[in-house]
């Protein structure tokens, strides 16, 4: 079984891969930046830090 620091590892890396190719996703400037907005929350989620829009409670 994996271990926390391995899983998240392995979740920042795909988090970065998806990141640096989000133009082939969409090239749709909205999309992409709702794209990298909803990364950037996955990755501070996996992370275990504080979520924007909770007043900082966690």
């Amino acid at each position: 079984m994996a271990t926390k620091t391995e899983t998240q590892e392995k979740l920042f890396s795909k988090i970065a891969e998806v990141a640096d190719s989000v133009d082939q996703y969409s090239s749709h400037p909205d999309a992409q930046a709702r794209m990298l907005v909803n990364l950037a929350l996955a990755y501070r989620h996996a992370a275990g830090g504080a979520q924007p829009g909770n007043g900082g409670a966690e």
